[in-house]
């Protein structure tokens, strides 16, 4: 057996495990998960595709099945979105479909791969020496380029606006987003490439550029994809927040009277410093709401009117206070900054470095300096 058709077997099998594994896995983002899934499938009937490609071309049913084979270019890139939207906001079973507009493309390519399965071969014969096959395959090989870019901007876009809304819900940094820019900026450099191999080909515009073949291209997208499949079923649990309101509607005004809000804000300073809720590295606004016993809105409320901070800022206020009390004590000299951060409730060295400069303008070592001409 030929390296190459070892290297594909191998893979369609790690396909075919991902893809179970993925489905039933017992914890973790079940809707991503699914989608993954399905993006998998993709890539394994892709390799699959290119074994029998070899042996059977030559075939005039396999030629003819081959037509629509490209479809799956078209349903690759909304599903990557729709991935990356269940990733990072919740939601309900309705909002797992994209507009139906993004299905179009997959359809009319359907339909044209229909079209041309049914012609008489002389008919076929005619159409590729007049060029129309050469610049229908041109044609459509373009417009999947554009398509998958289109959506790994969509992708960058929700990502951004995930980046933007996280701060209202989450009180840490999740870095689901670099994971998602990765994945992004790899397929993204595969598209280019598809796209320098395709002005590259005698039959497109000749250009003489690096060539970066389809086939090369899809088989790098496979690998990829099962990459992220064996990391998703590794990975810690991500923190997904509510979809934020679609541009153009208001969301309902959460309204307290002045003595409902003066005793949430008793509640809330009394609950979150006597029992140290900041301490845990991972507290949500959901959680904090159960302790207080309302709702997150009414909390995000309070915090966004009555404190003019958001979530993220007000839980590391009390980090940050946790921390030079610890200072205080003198415990840096035991205990090294980063496990003094973690001890006050920080996961990362970056989120606690930006928070404790954003409420005492200095950097640590500067305030410690101070600290010790003081003391």
């Amino acid at each position: 057996m030929k390296p190459i058709y070892l290297v594909t077997v191998i893979g369609m099998v790690q396909g075919a495990f991902l893809i179970i594994s993925l489905r039933y896995l017992p914890k973790g983002n079940r809707q991503a998960n699914t989608i993954l899934s399905y993006l998998i499938a993709i890539a394994t009937f892709a390799l699959f595709f290119r074994l029998l490609y070899s042996h059977l071309y030559t075939e005039s049913w396999f030629r003819r099945l081959a037509e629509f084979a490209d479809t799956f270019i078209f349903l690759f890139a909304p599903l990557l979105y729709l991935y990356t939207r269940q990733l990072l906001y919740t939601s309900d079973s309705k909002e797992l479909f994209v507009s139906k507009w993004a299905w179009i493309p997959a359809g009319l390519h359907f339909v044209g791969a229909l079209l041309l399965s049914v012609q008489h071969t002389r008919q076929i014969r005619i159409w590729y020496q007049d060029g129309f096959l050469a610049y229908y395959y041109i044609g459509v090989e373009l417009f999947g380029i554009l398509w998958l870019f289109l959506y790994l901007y969509k992708c960058v876009r929700i990502v951004h606006s995930y980046q933007e809304d996280k701060n209202e819900q989450l009180s840490f940094d999740s870095h689901v987003r670099f994971f998602l820019y990765f994945i992004v900026g790899v397929l993204g450099l595969l598209g280019f490439g598809w796209l320098l191999g395709l002005l590259s080909r005698p039959s497109t515009f000749h250009l003489s550029i690096l060539s970066f073949s389809y086939d090369l291209v899809w088989i790098l997208i496979v690998f990829f994809m099962y990459g992220i499949g064996f990391y998703s079923l590794q990975q810690p649990q991500l923190f997904r927040i509510p979809k934020k309101m679609p541009k153009g509607e208001k969301r309902a005004p959460v309204r307290l009277s002045e003595k409902d809000t003066l005793a949430l804000i008793e509640k809330l300073n009394t609950t979150v410093e006597k029992k140290k809720l900041y301490l845990r590295s991972d507290l949500t606004l959901t959680q904090l709401s159960e302790e207080l016993g309302t709702t997150p809105n009414n909390v995000s409320w309070l915090l966004n009117t009555v404190y003019q901070q958001n979530f993220y800022d007000y839980i590391n206020m009390y980090r940050v206070r946790e921390f030079i009390a610890k200072l205080e004590k003198g415990e840096h000299k035991q205990q090294t900054l980063l496990a003094l951060s973690m001890d006050s409730g920080f996961r990362s060295k970056s989120t606690f470095n930006k928070a404790f400069k954003n409420e005492t303008n200095e950097t640590p070592s500067t305030f410690i300096k101070k600290l010790k001409l003081t003391g």
